[in-house]
């Protein structure tokens, strides 16, 4: 009983050790209840609602640190840092917020790049489209020229006589860059076929060539030279069978040494002695040629011939006086031989006749007045000299004005420039058919004080200095022709000589032929932005020839000629089929534009 006793007592101890009871029983002698449980608690309604719960949010990556090395793998794996991933890619515009419209699509079309082939080298970019320089009308005239003293030699050949180029030269090698002379020269009297044939290649319209006057009346008057005239007819006819019309030239530096040992140009009797030739001329040859040419140059054979002395015959002892004297007695010449064609040849023979001026550009220096009005002035005294008194009446009045002023205060009673009375105004007005023009170069001009003018000559008279632009000055001629239109009425112009020199032998003339484009060029521009009427261009020359005081040392022709070579050989050049190209089809470019209409002037000019 006593065990039974204690086990139970220990019983009840590690109950209350284990917390099942924190009182002892009831039946207890120590018992003592329990104290009561506090009421029970409501807590009070919160001030404000409840905060919601948040929503719930995406528990971020555990961070791992990253292992310095890739496990070892059985079959390794080489390490690749991460990318990041492809998508989503960025819109190409902003979203669109919620006031702005909604975008016109949900996803803007995705085009896949272009199929570009690739290539084992580098392809080079596409040349930029061709530009065209335009086409010129169908009536417009290409052709070449050539000078009898420059091209034909055969020196006194068929009772020839001696012109004053000839008897210049031989008495003054010295003065020939390469001491040579043009007895033999291209050669052209005796290869007569030949270069008509050359021309026929070059399938140009005209042909511009002078006579020689003292081929043809070797004394200058009197007895006529019937192989001269033979020779000639030969030539003309030739032409004729080949569709090139010929464009004659009745004077071009090559005055017989008979008439200039009694005064040539500066003799009152020069028109005399020229009305008789030109007589000669129209009734030989007048029924075969349309266009005639009294004077090829004539500052050239005036300025240079008498004024300075530097160009046959040599005559330059009396500057500021000899070159207005020869000047004054060519035109003269000039409408007296007119007026013989319109009087006794022209109802018959149907032709046209003028005066072929030879003239630079000449370009102001600055900007400044004075440098404008001596360019204007220059103009004036180079192609107004006798433009004027052939399209207006009379000298120009600057050129009056000047040379009255300077011959003043030179103490002379008189002016320098010979006056034409009323009647002979009015004789040589008007003496033309179409404006015939050489272009030149371009200078630079500069006008200088009257201080400095007081020694008699023509450059004192005109009032400046130039100086040749250097470089490209083909733009010289559109402002030549336009300055023309502006003077003269705008007037029909023919271009009857244009050429490039080149001192090099090369049948690579590449100088040549951009020359001759970008020339053409302009010309195209001047007739069709300028409204300048110009209906003809001509080349000098198809073949090389004596030049002046250079000798054989500059060349001009589209052909090569070996002057070395008793045959003169003739050799195209590389110009010669491009300006074939341009006298067969009127391009410019070569090639030609893709054929199609053409609208010019009105007209649809189809290829």
């Amino acid at each position: 009983m006593g065990f039974c006793l204690q086990a139970f007592v220990a019983l009840v101890l590690v109950q209350a050790s284990c917390g099942q009871h924190d009182y002892p029983p009831p039946h207890h002698p120590h018992y003592v209840p329990p104290p009561p449980p506090p009421p029970h608690h409501i807590p009070p309604p919160h001030p404000e609602p409840y905060p919601q719960p948040c929503p719930p949010q995406p528990c971020p990556p555990p961070h791992v640190e990253p292992h310095p090395h890739p496990y070892p793998r059985p079959h390794p794996v080489p390490h690749v840092e991460p990318h990041p991933h492809p998508y989503p890619q960025p819109h190409p515009e902003p979203y669109p917020q919620p006031c702005s419209p909604p975008h016109p699509y949900p996803h803007p079309p995705i085009h896949p790049p272009p199929y570009v082939p690739q290539h084992p080298h580098p392809v080079p970019p596409p040349p930029p489209p061709p530009v065209y320089h335009g086409i010129f009308p169908q009536h417009f005239s290409f052709g070449v020229s050539s000078g009898a003293h420059d091209h034909e030699g055969a020196w006194l050949q068929d009772g020839a006589g001696e012109g004053i180029y000839d008897h210049w030269v031989h008495n003054n090698p010295h003065l020939i860059i390469d001491g040579s002379n043009a007895d033999v020269s291209a050669d052209s009297y005796n290869h007569l076929e030949e270069d008509v044939e050359i021309l026929n290649n070059l399938t140009v319209r005209h042909y511009v060539f002078s006579l020689s006057w003292a081929r043809i009346i070797p004394n200058g008057c009197g007895e006529v030279n019937k192989a001269a005239i033979k020779h000639y007819q030969r030539q003309i006819q030739l032409l004729r069978e080949n569709q090139i019309e010929p464009i004659v030239v009745l004077y071009n530096r090559d005055l017989p040494q008979a008439l200039e040992d009694q005064g040539g140009f500066l003799s009152d009797q020069f028109p005399k002695w020229f009305i008789e030739y030109a007589n000669v001329a129209f009734e030989c040859f007048g029924g075969s040629v349309q266009y005639w040419i009294t004077f090829a140059d004539p500052f050239v054979q005036c300025y240079n011939g008498y004024g300075e002395g530097t160009l046959p015959p040599g005559v330059g002892d009396n500057p500021g006086v000899n070159e207005y004297i020869c000047g004054h007695h060519l035109l003269k010449a000039h409408a007296d031989v007119y007026h013989l064609y319109d009087d006794s040849y022209r109802h018959i023979q149907k032709g046209k006749l003028s005066m072929a001026l030879s003239t630079p550009w000449f370009e102001p220096a600055t900007d400044c007045q004075t440098d404008i009005e001596a360019a204007e002035t220059r103009l004036q005294f180079h192609i107004g000299w006798f433009a004027h008194p052939i399209y207006v009446g009379d000298y120009p009045k600057v050129m009056i004005q000047r040379i009255s002023q300077l011959s003043e205060l030179q103490g002379l009673c008189e002016s320098r420039l010979p006056v034409f009375t009323r009647k002979e105004i009015e004789w040589i007005k008007d003496t033309h058919d179409f404006f015939a023009l050489t272009y030149i170069v371009s200078y630079h001009v500069s006008a200088v004080s009257d201080e400095s003018c007081l020694s008699p000559s023509f450059t004192s008279d005109a009032g400046s200095e130039i100086v040749r632009i250097e470089g490209d000055d083909t733009w010289g001629i559109r402002k030549v022709v336009v300055w023309i239109k502006k003077q003269y009425l705008n007037p029909s112009i023919f271009i009857v000589n244009n050429g490039f020199d080149s001192r090099d032998r090369t049948l690579q003339d590449y100088d040549r032929i951009d020359y001759i484009k970008n020339i053409l060029i302009h010309i195209y521009d001047a007739m069709t932005k300028d409204d300048v009427r110009i209906y003809g261009y001509t080349h000098y020359s198809y073949i090389d020839g004596f030049i002046r005081t250079f000798g054989y040392t500059i060349k001009f022709g589209l052909y090569d000629v070996e002057f070395d070579c008793p045959a003169r050989t003739r050799t195209a050049r590389l110009s010669a089929d491009y300006y074939r190209h341009v006298c067969n089809y009127g391009c410019i470019d070569d090639p030609c534009p893709p054929r199609h209409h053409h609208e010019y002037f009105g007209e649809h000019v189809v290829y």
